[in-house]
């Protein structure tokens, strides 16, 4: 990397002039028919589930230092999307 792009603080966009900034995060929104089986596998699997973005209807499990995956219980999945979620 030279030295001019080494002192960016956000990663830029190929063929684009703006840059993201370095807080840019990535969250995955899944249907799940029971949330709480779906936050105990996480557990069991390793993950850990974040409070500040959990709540009785979705579960925050980080996957990575930016990437988080939403398990969202059908009900507040639907309120995402006008085409709705099979259940």
């Amino acid at each position: 990397m030279d030295d001019q792009r080494a002192g960016r603080s956000g990663l830029s966009l190929p063929g684009r002039n703006e840059e993201l900034p370095v807080s840019t995060r990535i969250f995955v929104d899944l249907p799940v028919r029971d949330l709480a089986a779906a936050r105990a596998c996480c557990r069991a699997l390793g993950y850990r589930i974040n409070p500040d973005f959990s709540n009785a209807a979705a579960a925050c499990i980080v996957v990575g230092e930016s990437i988080a995956v939403m398990r969202l219980a059908y009900p507040f999945f639907r309120t995402f999307t006008e085409a709705g979620a099979a259940p």
